[in-house]
């Protein structure tokens, strides 16, 4: 088994709710027939597909912090198997027994993924994947408790990703001159973790529906997706706007109401906006960002080295060719 199995699971882990409701979504969907792992909290979800698993069944293992550990993450290959009443995995000397919840319900993942034929389809460029995750920290409205940003596609203008600081009206945008847009126009506001996260998983493809439909980040093999936020979170282009990175001249269409998708509601009571908040809280969302934003620059660096190796490959064969002299 690839050590993406592993991988994998911490990733699930990382995408489920802390408490189960109606559904365990305090748990890792392993399914054996289709090589799937699934979590949501009940407003994300991820969905990694291709696992040549050894068993048909589905079950349902617990999140555990333990596959983000380097241990896991060094190894080179991963062995998988199915107990009676666990799920095993092992890589090295470490083994892993997780107990399968054989009472527990899960929703249908699946059945959430958009299936329009034509969704705005924002292609992202390994530049401007860099230039978000440099970027989306820094724009207004991150002291939000949902932490807004709009994504403003629209074929044949440039993709722009806007923030608002709601108490002071500031405005800020990142302009992304190297992705191309397809279909559209959409406007929707998403948190921006789900963005930060996208480019950490190495999804180049954003998809935007509709209302009341899921914006969807696609990588190989992996679906990351996330319900919308209210229209009213919808920043439109106002001046004044500080733009970062090139300035985009056209105008942008007016914005469309989009609703939430449907998706099991949030475990737990909902926050006031005026509470300050867990500092616990607080402290391990800033660990999520710092370790999204690593994986992110690591993924990007290896992209760039790669371009960079072909680069200087090329201009060897052109020398080489440019030494042997053919001619007329």
């Amino acid at each position: 088994m690839p050590a993406a199995f592993a991988a994998a699971l911490h990733e699930a882990g990382r995408t489920t709710s802390r408490e189960s409701n109606r559904f365990a979504l305090s748990h890792v969907q392993v399914r054996g027939d289709t090589g799937d792992v699934v979590a949501s909290d009940g407003v994300t979800a991820y969905w990694r597909t291709g696992f040549p698993l050894p068993f048909p069944d589905t079950v349902l293992v617990p999140a555990v912090p333990l596959f983000g550990a380097a241990a896991w993450a060094k190894a080179a290959t991963v062995g998988v198997g199915r107990a009676k009443d666990h799920l095993v995995v092992r890589a090295g000397p470490w083994t892993a027994f997780l107990t399968i919840d054989a009472l527990g319900r899960f929703p249908d993942v699946a059945a959430v993924v958009p299936r329009a034929l034509t969704p705005t389809t924002l292609d992202l460029d390994p530049r401007d994947a860099i230039l978000l995750a440099e970027g989306l920290p820094a724009l207004p409205g991150s002291r939000d408790d949902k932490r807004p940003v709009t994504l403003d596609l629209a074929p044949g203008r440039l993709a722009v990703v806007r923030g608002r600081d709601d108490a002071s009206g500031d405005t800020a945008e990142l302009v992304l001159p190297q992705s191309n847009v397809t279909n559209g126009p959409s406007r929707v506001a998403v948190n921006r973790a789900f963005l930060l996260r996208a480019v950490a998983l190495g999804c180049s493809t954003i998809r935007v529906v509709g209302e009341g439909q899921p914006v969807v980040a696609c990588g190989d093999g992996l679906t990351w997706m996330a319900a919308n936020l209210p229209p009213d979170a919808i920043v439109a282009a106002a001046a004044p706007v500080v733009a970062v990175g090139p300035p985009n001249p056209h105008p942008r269409p007016a914005s469309e109401n989009r609703s939430p998708m449907t998706l099991p509601a949030p475990n737990g009571p909902a926050r006031d906006p005026a509470d300050p908040g867990d500092a616990l809280a607080e402290a391990e969302a800033l660990r999520s960002l710092l370790f999204e934003a690593t994986q992110a620059a690591s993924r990007l660096v290896a992209m760039l080295k790669a371009r960079k190796k072909e680069q200087r490959a090329l201009a060897s064969v052109d020398s080489s060719l440019k030494s042997l002299n053919l001619g007329p």
